[in-house]
């Protein structure tokens, strides 16, 4: 159905670090062998890709149940390019198909007992995430959540990709930020992770994607998207060093932690 219909089918490159680069493609043919998919923008392509494995992630429309999406992962079995820019893979037919989202798209309101902090400080339009940062010039964050202490903002729901969060109308007066999409924002966000007994910390730069003011309660809301990741540098606590290689579709740690709290919630409440 998916292949009659011409739904896009988006692949992903197995990686051993954060970053996962993913690419759209359409389903051409189908045997019991191998599957056909076409896909635009590939570049350098290899000849060690083959016997690599990919995830591939698409949905099937039914006017009646609405979207049902599925993902498999299989090994490249070939690779042709062509002068046009058009890349033809040929992938190993998979043994089965799990229905599920692909995790970048996963979000979940987490229980506040697994938000442990949460900070904003504004980030200059121009910023470069490369090489290091000195905290230290931040200043002070403009919001905040401490638990029982601070509650100048609260996390709404966060996936691999990003998080929304609320913003009460008193500190969105006081704040002094804009909400304009595009506005750039460094993230301290500070999550338990009860399957290792420990804190985890993210050091984050995001752009505003949805900002949304309740017409009723003038709260705010923002969307943000994770752009790059950094860590504290091993000579200077007080230097961020980014990483050179954008997020992109998500973060995979955040992905497998949000799937986790997921299936935790199914199985207590069956939400």
């Amino acid at each position: 159905m998916a292949r009659d219909e011409h739904e896009k089918f988006e692949i992903q490159f197995h990686s051993k670090s954060e970053k996962r680069r993913s690419t759209s493609c359409l389903l051409t043919n189908i045997t019991p062998e191998a599957l056909t998919i076409e896909c635009n923008g590939l570049t350098n392509l290899q000849s060690s890709w083959v016997g690599k494995d990919v995830d591939c992630y698409f949905q099937v429309k039914k006017s009646s149940t609405g979207n049902t999406f599925f993902m498999f992962t299989t090994p490249i079995a070939g690779i042709r390019g062509y002068t046009d820019g058009t890349s033809v893979l040929t992938l190993k037919t998979p043994n089965k198909l799990e229905q599920r989202q692909k995790r970048a798209s996963l979000r979940i309101s987490p229980p506040s007992q697994y938000i442990m902090g949460l900070a904003v400080w504004s980030a200059p339009d121009n910023i470069s995430a490369k090489g290091t940062l000195d905290i230290r010039q931040w200043g002070r964050p403009v919001l905040t959540y401490l638990p029982e202490k601070n509650y100048q903002i609260t996390l709404d729901n966060i996936s691999a990709g990003g998080i929304k969060v609320r913003i009460p109308r008193t500190e969105v007066r006081n704040c002094n930020l804009d909400f304009s999409i595009g506005d750039k924002l460094f993230l301290l966000l500070d999550m338990w992770d009860p399957d290792t007994g420990q804190r985890v910390r993210y050091w984050l730069l995001c752009r505003v994607q949805n900002p949304f003011i309740d017409f009723v309660t003038h709260d705010a809301e923002l969307g943000m998207q994770f752009l790059y990741l950094a860590q504290p540098d091993a000579r200077n606590a007080a230097e961020l060093r980014w990483n050179e290689e954008p997020i992109g579709s998500g973060l995979d740690s955040i992905g497998n932690w949000v799937m986790r709290r997921h299936l935790e919630l199914y199985r207590e409440k069956g939400i």
